[in-house]
């Protein structure tokens, strides 16, 4: 076969991928390992016992995927705790999660920093390895995400109308996703870049945090967001056809609960559930596929140090759709899921200046 007949075959495109996918992942495995030795030492390097601040917020030290200060996906409106008019010190955190067959293991970093007692902006570098399935190809490699967030409504108005809740606005953009690339697909549009643009959000969110007791602690969080990412980019853009490189950017709420309650030998333990609505379609397969509303529930354990700095997450996820639906496709009549519900994940946050009174 001609160089030129095999630029022309998808399957010669079928096989590049593959060999290109075993490539990215074992240099994904050294990245990897090189992000997590660089956590570990920033985290252990530092005193265990952190500083105290003035007027700290208590539970709003975890950061989720994405790095925000938040649960699992959804972000919460307080940011991570600073002095005012300067910074504060950071918070890292480490993420595993299982998603399943088809998308593979999932695992990122993140540094998270705040300013002022009212700004907040961090950075979190995703990896992915492969799963089992023959679409797993589409779920592979890195990519980075960057995010923002501040909030509205400053402490000394709250004092005045004690029962306004906490209320910030943020943006995440996510760049080098190729989760949903597919060289197949980059052939038919003549454009070898389609598949990789970046995802992101911007939002509005709201989190009232109450004393139910002397040690008993409840939390609400609502928002709304626009958003081209299908569960904060895991398994990729939001797409709105199957030739069409548009990606759609659609309005989707999410919220969330938690208490916070006394665990043994004086710890704290949160428990929390959470939702985000998600965009309909999943990029490559447009309108073929579908995506589900996405939903979390979740323990997070605070081990008693001072400051409660350190804490443990182990949550379920039950997250993304089905790439083909079925009924859409006759080569696959009962369609093709995603098999990401379920799915088990936890986390680890350090934050470097963690002191919460009142807990």
């Amino acid at each position: 076969m001609t160089a030129a007949s095999k630029q022309g075959d998808p399957r010669w495109a079928c096989r590049e991928v593959q060999n290109s996918w075993e490539s990215r992942t074992k240099m994904n495995s050294r990245k990897l390992l090189i992000s997590l030795s660089l956590f570990v030492i920033t985290a252990f390097t530092q005193s265990a016992f952190a500083a105290s601040l003035e007027d700290d917020h208590p539970i709003t030290h975890g950061l989720n995927w994405d790095g925000q200060t938040g649960g699992v996906l959804v972000p919460i409106a307080m940011p991570v705790p600073s002095p005012a008019g300067k910074f504060g010190k950071p918070a890292v955190k480490f993420n595993y999660w299982n998603g399943g067959p088809v998308l593979g293991n999932f695992y990122n970093v993140s540094i998270t920093e705040g300013w002022g007692k009212r700004f907040e902006f961090g950075f979190t570098e995703q990896f992915n390895s492969a799963g089992g399935h023959p679409l797993s190809f589409l779920s592979y490699g890195s990519y980075s995400t960057f995010h923002g967030k501040f909030m509205i409504v400053p402490d000394s108005f709250k004092k005045k109308v004690s029962w306004l809740p906490d209320v910030a606005i943020g943006a995440v953009g996510r760049f080098g996703d190729k989760h949903g690339d597919w060289a197949v697909m980059s052939f038919l549009n003549q454009n070898p870049h389609w598949g990789t643009q970046p995802n992101g959000d911007f939002y509005v969110v709201a989190t009232k945090l109450q004393r139910l007791k002397k040690n008993l602690y409840g939390g609400l969080v609502f928002g709304d967001k626009v958003s081209n990412a299908v569960a904060d980019g895991l398994p990729g853009s939001a797409g709105n056809g199957v030739n069409a490189t548009k990606q759609r950017w659609q309005g989707l709420m999410f919220g969330g609960a938690a208490f916070l309650v006394p665990g043994p030998a004086q710890s704290r333990i949160l428990f929390a559930g959470e939702f985000t609505q998600e965009p309909h379609y999943i990029q490559p397969f447009g309108n073929l596929s579908s995506a589900k509303t996405s939903t979390a529930y979740g323990i997070r354990f605070y081990p008693h140090m001072e400051g409660y700095p350190l804490q443990i997450d182990v949550g379920v996820l039950l997250a993304a759709g089905q790439l083909i639906a079925p009924g859409k496709l006759a080569l696959a009549p009962k369609g093709v899921d995603v098999d990401a519900r379920s799915r088990v994940g936890f986390g680890i946050t350090y934050h470097f200046n963690g002191k919460n009174p009142g807990l």
